[in-house]
């Protein structure tokens, strides 16, 4: 996807005030609530994280638990290290059709767009993980993840594979309990993710895979589902 940010999102870029604080191994989330457009967190030595977005959401008039509209929040990461501005580009490029919905007024009342995040720091290691969730009216919610790693103190983008790394874990055994615990009940033979994503985490792109840990120090793996390729996320034990 292509570059090219609209105005709220880059004008953010400016804003420095510290607003509050994160310590360090604890699990935050920005939330769409409007009381929290443009909070802005310290999260490391000259690092700071902040939102942007809009919220603009009607109830249907026949059935007034179903809101259509849209609830967007994308972080923006900025600080004194060069290197942010590239995760910051990447974060724009890869949420630039959720940006869009900000520039435009929600199109009749069957569509809930909804984007959120929630960060951890781990040492010197920031994760943040985005969820969109789509839903229309009478339909299942779907979900679709964005997750960055970064490495504060050594100022750049980690991969997959750098954040194993970083971990000081193997990826076979990571695989291999994948494979064993990502499975449908009750007999476990059968997998929930799509084969071929495995196949290609497997052998081809450990990149592909996309994964965090959260403040307990639970990894949690996002995975394609295997009847729809919808992502849903599961806990390794």
């Amino acid at each position: 996807m292509k570059n090219h940010y609209l105005t709220c999102l880059a004008g953010f870029l400016a804003m420095t005030t510290v607003a509050c604080g994160n310590q360090n191994g604890k699990e935050t989330s920005l939330t769409t609530d409007s009381a929290y457009k443009n909070h802005v967190s310290y999260i490391y030595d000259g690092v700071f994280l902040s939102d942007t977005g809009c919220c603009d959401t009607l109830s249907r008039p026949d059935d007034p638990l179903f809101a259509s509209g849209y609830c967007i929040r994308i972080p923006v990461i900025s600080g004194k290290h060069s290197n942010l501005k590239h995760l910051q580009n990447l974060i724009q490029s890869d949420l630039q059709k959720q940006a869009e919905y900000c520039s435009k007024k929600p199109e009749g009342n069957d569509l809930f767009v909804k984007t959120g995040f929630h960060y951890t720091v781990d040492d010197s290691l920031l994760s943040i993980v985005v969820e969109t969730l789509t839903s229309h009216y009478l339909s299942e919610a779907v979900s679709e993840f964005c997750v960055y790693h970064y490495d504060l103190k050594n100022n750049r983008i980690l991969t997959t594979s750098d954040l194993l790394t970083a971990w000081g874990m193997s990826q076979i055994p990571l695989l291999n309990a994948i494979a064993e615990q990502v499975t449908l009940p009750p007999d476990h033979s059968v997998p929930l993710y799509r084969s071929d994503w495995f196949e290609t985490i497997r052998w081809n792109d450990l990149n592909k895979l996309k994964l965090y840990r959260d403040s307990l120090q639970q990894i949690t793996v996002i995975y394609p589902v295997a009847e729809n390729g919808i992502e849903s996320t599961f806990i390794i034990q």
